[in-house]
């Protein structure tokens, strides 16, 4: 189990400080996947109805985690990866919910239990956002910050295939700012799929090409020794 250091105390106030703890919780269910997986509401006593939530998964599919096992050498649970995910993207400067704990356990084969507990993201889903919002000039100058703030993805050497409206946290004001949640599936590839790069080029075409950032992020992944083996070096030309 995995606990930021910060957060033992109140996880131990909560019962949540040991894996059978987070089993027994009961709060409020804000999502049930048919039993295999729920997300709950863990509802902060004295804290003016602040909220954390928790993800538990009860019946993890197990060629998740024959994958893991060939790909990382041995089993890593869906929460962990979304830990580790979270963690990359925090490191890349990209706002993410905050962490407080995950937990798993796994047979020597696939993961057969597992839970990421975070604080809730502040604002409101870009899903209601777009659904709420008349103002043509706030929706201008939130949806040039998002196309920002994708292309500061990609830059970073990122890309997820569920990267939604539902998933992205929006904070208003002059200068809007982005959270992710729900980050278990995230590309890190130098290459990222086509698909997965056109579909969320859609939002980074909206930047006129004058406004374009033109330097890299320095957090941008490293170039593969493959693709460095076969590169071209300046001025070189062909016998």
């Amino acid at each position: 189990m995995f606990t930021i250091a910060k957060y033992h105390e109140l996880l131990r106030q909560l019962d949540l400080d040991t894996i059978e703890g987070v089993k027994k919780f009961q709060g409020k269910m804000v999502k049930d996947r048919g039993g295999r997986r729920d997300i709950q509401q863990v509802i902060l006593p004295g804290r003016n109805g602040a909220v954390l939530f928790l993800k538990r998964n009860w019946q993890p599919h197990k060629k998740d985690g024959l994958k893991s096992l060939f790909t990382r050498g041995n089993v890593w649970s869906q929460s962990r990866v979304e830990w580790e995910n979270s963690l990359a993207l925090q490191r890349g400067g990209i706002a993410v919910a905050e962490l407080i704990a995950c937990g798993e356990e796994c047979s020597p084969f696939w993961e057969k239990f597992s839970f990421i507990l975070t604080e809730s993201a502040r604002g409101e889903t870009l899903h209601e956002f777009v659904r709420t919002s008349r103002d043509r000039r706030e929706r201008r100058r939130v949806f040039d910050a998002l196309a920002h703030w994708v292309r500061k993805i990609h830059d970073a050497g990122f890309a997820s295939p569920d990267l939604f409206t539902r998933h992205v946290f929006l904070e208003r004001g002059e200068a809007p700012k982005f959270c992710l949640i729900d980050m278990a599936r995230l590309d890190r590839r130098t290459t990222l799929p086509a698909g997965i790069r056109a579909r969320q080029q859609v939002l980074a075409w909206l930047i006129p090409p004058n406004q374009r950032m033109p330097k890299p992020n320095p957090f941008r992944a490293a170039e593969s020794p493959k693709s460095a083996m076969g590169a071209r070096p300046p001025n070189s030309s062909k016998n």
